[in-house]
């Protein structure tokens, strides 16, 4: 793997294939990135400071599909539902398709008040092949940001996709938009700390525009004057995962 070292905060890679372009046809054109490694030493964690285009990390087949670690989520509801940030007729609301699983647990708990975030009808996306990406995107653009939603939920539950977003302050922005005033927001992103240790060179990729260890994540929260009222790491054998819950 060539790189450049432009200096101690910066290091430039070789262009590399977008990792879920697949060729089918040896004629079928590869997707290229050329990713710049950057680190913000305010904040102390990694950051793609070239990141890839929309258009770049949009899948080309609809067989492709992402998931999970999901074996902490009992113990997460379990923790949320003793620590009374929520009752039974607040209403809840799940960002993703990556936070389905976790929904159905709230659901089988008798809370019934929940909002699955619809791709199409509600972040309007038109294309027939997106994933995580497409999703941040229209969320950062504010297709949410409307009557529907303002100041509707109790709870914005978010995993996996704090990481791939552009902006995060416009992230936590347009998410704080539907949030009650009293509502919370559930984070939950990918411990780095074990791959930053090895020097695992498979920790930047593509789709990942950040990269936060558990002190890094937790600091970075509280210098944008979020209260910061749960955190947790929930260990895993691929990776673990940080759960932040906080409040305006």
């Amino acid at each position: 793997m060539k790189f450049k070292l432009i200096n101690k905060n910066e290091i430039v890679f070789e262009k590399m294939p977008i990792t879920h372009n697949f060729k089918i046809r040896e004629t079928d054109i590869v997707k290229y990135f050329m990713p710049t490694l950057s680190y913000n030493k305010e904040n102390n964690f990694l950051f793609l400071k070239k990141s890839c285009s929309l258009k770049k990390l949009q899948p080309s087949y609809d067989w492709l599909n992402c998931y999970e670690p999901e074996g902490h989520l009992d113990i997460l509801v379990k923790d949320i539902i003793e620590a009374k940030l929520l009752r039974k007729n607040d209403y809840l609301c799940f960002l993703s398709f990556k936070d389905m699983s976790l929904s159905t647990r709230f659901k089988k708990k008798g809370f019934n008040k929940i909002k699955l975030i619809d791709a199409k009808k509600d972040l309007m996306i038109l294309e027939k092949n997106f994933l995580i990406e497409t999703i941040q995107h229209k969320f950062q653009l504010g297709n949410l940001n409307n009557i529907n939603h303002k100041s509707k939920y109790k709870f914005l539950f978010a995993r996996h996709i704090f990481e791939h977003v552009k902006n995060l302050d416009l992230f936590l922005k347009n998410a704080m938009y539907t949030l009650q005033n009293d509502g919370y927001l559930l984070l939950e992103i990918p411990d780095c700390t074990r791959a930053i240790k090895t020097g695992d060179p498979t920790l930047y990729w593509e789709e990942h525009n950040y990269y936060f260890t558990p002190d890094s994540f937790k600091n970075f929260l509280k210098k944008k004057n979020y209260k910061l009222i749960y955190f947790k790491k929930f260990k895993d054998s691929l990776e673990n995962c940080l759960v932040a819950i906080i409040q305006n």
